[in-house]
């Protein structure tokens, strides 16, 4: 018998024995309407009883503590709260027909009951009050717990109510049973032996039952001695088989802390105003357990896509490219990409601000989803009345990029009003062969204009080539160290690793004709391994030229197999725009490292513009280092390598 429960007089425990009677009969008939959810048993309910006395440890001695009367209603509450669950009303399926007809939530029975199951538990109690022993007093207060178990919002409950001569906090009583409901995440309640119901759950069951099955434990810690003002902290541990080990990570951080995290927001102030209760959530602890049953790969395939909408910001024109590789890359490093577009667009801006000088510039933007975010932000510089000019007169814009130029057509127009309005820039899409899948216009047609580049510009523009500057403004798939030794010193120079025939033909123009090279890489791109240990690390065996003579050779069959190859970056041309981490952040060495290595190794230090950047800024507090791990690593294939410890990203590697 729990602690609570013995502080009860013999009165109420025979109440609180009628009860849980009750309500063992009632769930022994079993949920017939819900064989996929997690069990909602007697063993639930200890559960939370369970939970509830270790919680109230926490409680501020300078706030009340729990009177008889509060705690009978908790504990009744737990074994009454879910009997909602049983209930089913004449209309259920009309308004699920109903639904479905609107396309709307929910499309189930099963469904509708559970989303109502609180209220539903609510007019069970009322109706069977007598039958349970309530008097009319604890039947207000327990109901309200109930219901209140979720999404109500517990500030519209009364503060306190009596029963006799006894406050009952009840805001404080649903607010403490609501956390502590959420935190019964146990195995218990999806044992292994059930496990064969995961073939034909409904993908909201599948991953329920998964992230019960893998929590072998929740411990509470709460303040020891005097707990005025300190914390009772929430311990989560999760055990799974290596296969599983990055979705293992991917339900720890969504399905279990973010979950608790918003509950006990839901609650949070009326725990610590009224109880002095203050409960803090540590993120998850992981560990390997090849005896844990594997995940179906349905069950794989549905964690990774909730994980990828959870992240996913896109605009109109990048949803327009959904189901090809440009779509999918398009949410990588985000919120990184626009740091650095602000960046180089803010350094041309520089360049033509120089009233001295009447020089043009040429700008070769190269394609991809790092670039794109360039376009974007070209677009609010010409909001500005004076930088629109100096844009329009002093700039010439040469793309590969699809949806840069789809961007420019849509918001970068001289007059919005009309429908045959003209681009305010003066731009060109570089001609050639689409491909689709990277958003990109890349064969050996675009090179051959290219080399006709300046013959153009002199024929239809009148430039002379003292008149301009070329910029090329490059990303890369990643950028990898190349050892030289000059002057019998060694030195690690970085260069473009890419693949594919049109992408390295490109790069490698853009580079030779260029007066500068903006490389514009998000910080976890650069890497300290060189292009064969990169090639090695991802799997990647097959050269363009192997590539080429398979009688498979397209795109889509040979994207996973060929190798990337090396792009030299001139030294002195070079201006690299990448961002660098804040102390906290996991890779802080890292981008200590690299600018360091960039700087010692004759790279013009004012060519190395690492902008600050916070990832954690970019998640919520609450969430574990899982989630900076994949915005740092969105690249699932590397990242898994990362998580199995080969780490590119050591600073170690510079002295090996």
């Amino acid at each position: 018998m729990e602690e609570l429960e013995k502080s009860l007089n013999s009165k109420h425990k025979a109440k609180l024995e009628t009860i849980r009677s009750h309500c063992e009969e009632l769930f022994t008939k079993g949920l017939p309407n819900f064989k996929y959810y997690t069990l909602h048993d007697i063993g639930h309910s200890n559960r939370i009883i369970s939970i509830i006395n270790n919680l109230v440890k926490g409680i501020d001695p300078n706030h009340l503590k729990l009177n008889k009367q509060e705690i009978f209603c908790l504990l009744a509450s737990a074994y009454l709260h879910d009997v909602g669950m049983l209930i089913e009303k004449p209309d259920d399926q009309n308004i699920v027909n109903i639904n479905i007809k609107n396309n709307m939530e929910p499309i189930t029975k099963e469904d509708l009951i559970r989303k109502n199951h609180h209220l539903r538990s609510g007019e069970y109690i009322y109706e069977k009050h007598a039958e349970l022993g309530l008097n009319p007093s604890e039947l207000i207060c327990i109901k309200l717990i109930c219901e209140g178990h979720r999404l109500i919002d517990l500030n519209s409950y009364e503060e306190e109510h009596l029963i006799g001569n006894d406050p009952i906090r009840i805001r404080f009583l649903a607010a403490l049973f609501r956390i502590s409901d959420e935190l019964d995440i146990f195995s218990d309640r999806a044992p292994s032996k059930l496990r064969h119901l995961l073939i034909n759950m409904p993908p909201s069951s599948q991953l329920e039952w998964i992230k019960h099955h893998y929590t072998t434990g929740v411990r509470i810690e709460p303040p020891y001695g005097k707990p005025s003002g300190k914390k009772t902290i929430i311990k989560i541990q999760m055990e799974f088989p290596s296969l599983c080990s990055e979705q293992g990570l991917i339900i720890g951080d969504l399905l279990i802390l973010k979950p608790i995290t918003e509950t006990l927001r839901s609650v949070a102030v009326i725990l610590l105003s009224i109880g002095g209760l203050n409960i803090q959530i540590a993120p998850p602890t992981y560990s390997t357990n090849n005896l844990m049953d594997t995940m179906p790969p349905k069950v794989v395939e549905l964690l990774d896509n909730k994980w990828m909408k959870e992240i996913e910001i896109k605009d109109k024109i990048e949803i327009s490219y959904e189901g090809s590789v440009y779509g999918h890359r398009s949410t990588h490093f985000r919120y990184e990409k626009e740091i650095l577009a602000k960046k180089v667009v803010a350094n041309i801006g520089e360049l033509l601000s120089d009233h001295s000088s009447n020089l043009k510039y040429c700008l070769l933007i190269d394609s991809g989803t790092t670039t794109y975010h360039i376009f974007r932000q070209i677009c609010k510089e010409m909001t500005n009345p004076d930088k629109k000019e100096l844009w329009k007169n002093r700039v010439l814009i040469f793309t590969n990029s699809l949806p840069g130029i789809q961007y420019l057509m849509a918001n970068c127009k001289e007059n919005f009003s009309s429908e045959r309005s003209e681009i305010s820039l003066r731009c060109f899409l570089l001609p050639g062969k689409p491909l689709q899948p990277y958003g990109a216009v890349a064969c050996g047609e675009t090179i051959k204009w290219l080399e006709t580049l300046e013959d153009y510009l002199s024929r239809e523009w009148k430039l002379e080539r003292d008149d301009y500057q070329i910029i090329s403004i490059l990303s890369a798939s990643y950028v990898v160290r190349h050892r030289q030794k000059i002057n019998e010193t060694a030195n690690n120079y970085y260069c473009i690793a890419a693949r594919e025939k049109g992408h390295v033909d490109i790069k490698t123009e853009f580079l030779k004709m260029s007066d500068k090279v903006y490389l514009v890489s998000p910080l976890t791109k650069f890497s300290f391994v060189d292009l064969e240990t990169l090639n090695d690390i991802l799997g990647y065996k097959l050269s363009m030229d192997d590539f080429a003579k398979r009688e498979d050779n397209n795109i889509t069959n040979g994207h996973s197999k060929i190798k990337y190859e090396e792009i030299p970056l001139g030294k002195h041309k070079c201006v690299f725009f990448t961002t660098k981490r804040v102390r906290g952040n996991i890779f802080f060495n890292f981008s200590e490292a690299l600018e360091n290595d960039l700087s010692e190794n004759k790279y013009d230090v004012s060519n190395i513009l690492m902008e600050e950047f916070d990832i954690r800024r970019y998640i919520d507090k609450s969430r574990s280092t899982f989630s900076e791990i994949v915005l740092e690593i969105p690249h699932k294939n590397l990242r898994n390598q990362y998580l199995n410890g080969v780490d590119i990203w050591d600073p170690k590697l510079i002295k090996d």
